[in-house]
């Protein structure tokens, strides 16, 4: 069991996740490509003249990569767009790599499949991941004096399946694989013996994933509301090291203020239970909750931000942002206080990458407590 006491660092694993939603997500820029009629296949019989259903796109993307967590660098991507039917949400697959001046770097594909009116939503990806990071403690007020370089490499798989009932209501399971080694990435004497020794940990279990989604659009949703819980597992009987859970429940709400502007507006709630291991508890950063802070600098048990974006598309392709939220961690939700609460605003920039597919590519710069930073990245925050 990991404690208050103990070390936390900016989270290998989480980006490597992150990495894989990222690649979901991505501008389109079409290119010849010998493989497109085989991914067309894949995704089923399109009648790409429907004059209702989008296009059907293989894209090439350089992706610029800067934030306080990877550092800066880039990622690039290979990526089908299409859409079974006029009626479902576009779906893609992907694979691609990213590195960044830390000398991180990962690899991996996901598929994103919406389907048969967009009654199932299907996801399901891996790769590999080796990240240098930064490690700090937890909670707010009690930081720690130094921040320790660690290194962590590992591999990830997750897949999911949700099925619609009723009205925008999806349930369905999901399963995570992730397989974590950590360790200190300069040397110790050996006289004064190491102090953080190399630790491997697997994670691996089934979940449950419950969705309220009534949005007009997964990437560019301009009215509607989505209430997303997900449950993960990590059992022993599966073959972990460890048994614990994590939950996350995020309510997004947006609403059209006028032609081109839209106000978005979230809630984020996380737990983690008590054996949960460093790279799975809740942190600022993740999903971009609370974006201008190192992910992992403020982590704990528990967590809660809100936020909110105005979004006005000013051209055809160039659009801005101006967004502020306020969020919390602690150790339990009864500790949740005032006193603790730590402030975000910013403002970005957006470019239409994809107008058939509704995909920007984003910048933005946010300003935390004695912190700033910049961040690009495909689609938007939340």
């Amino acid at each position: 069991m990991l404690k208050r006491t103990a070390y936390r660092g900016r989270d290998g694993a989480r980006i490597a996740l992150l990495l894989a939603g990222l690649l979901s997500m991505a501008p389109a820029m079409p290119m010849d490509d010998p493989g497109a009629e085989l991914l067309s296949e894949m995704a089923g019989p399109l009648d790409d003249t429907a004059p209702d259903r989008k296009q059907a796109e293989t894209v090439f993307m350089p992706i610029p990569m800067s934030n306080p967590t990877v550092g800066t660098g880039g990622a690039i991507a290979v990526m089908r767009l299409f859409q079974f039917d006029e009626d479902s949400q576009s779906s893609s697959v992907t694979g691609g790599a990213m590195y960044t001046n830390t000398e991180s770097w990962a690899v991996g594909g996901i598929a994103k499949l919406n389907f048969h009116q967009d009654k199932y939503r299907v996801q399901a990806g891996g790769g590999y991941f080796s990240m240098n990071l930064d490690l700090y403690g937890l909670g707010v007020g009690d930081r720690l004096p130094l921040v320790i370089p660690i290194t962590e490499k590992g591999y990830f798989a997750i897949a999911e399946g949700l099925m619609r009932f009723g009205s925008g209501f999806y349930i369905g399971p999901r399963f995570r694989y992730l397989q974590v080694d950590s360790s200190l990435n300069f040397a110790v004497p050996p006289e004064t013996g190491n102090p953080l020794p190399g630790l491997l940990l697997t994670s691996a279990g089934p979940g449950l994933r419950a969705m309220w989604d009534t949005r007009d659009h997964l990437l560019y949703p301009g009215s509607g509301f989505n209430l997303d819980f997900k449950l993960n597992t990590s059992l022993e009987s599966v073959g972990a090291d460890r048994n614990y859970s994590t939950y996350r429940l995020a309510y997004s709400h947006y609403y059209t203020l006028a032609e081109n502007q839209v106000l978005a507006a979230r809630l984020t709630l996380c737990a983690a239970s008590d054996n949960a291991p460093f790279y799975d508890i809740c942190l600022f950063g993740s999903d971009n909750a609370l974006r201008g802070y190192v992910g992992g600098q403020y982590r704990d048990f528990r967590m809660l931000t809100a936020e909110a974006e105005y979004r006005w598309r000013f051209t055809e392709r160039f659009g801005m942002v101006a967004f502020a939220g306020l969020g919390q961690v602690a150790p339990s939700f009864n500790e949740l206080n005032s006193d603790n609460t730590l402030p975000s605003v910013g403002a970005g920039l957006r470019f239409m990458a994809s107008r058939e597919h509704k995909v920007d590519i984003s910048m933005d710069w946010a300003f935390g407590k004695d912190s700033d930073a910049l961040y690009f990245y495909i689609g938007q925050a939340f």
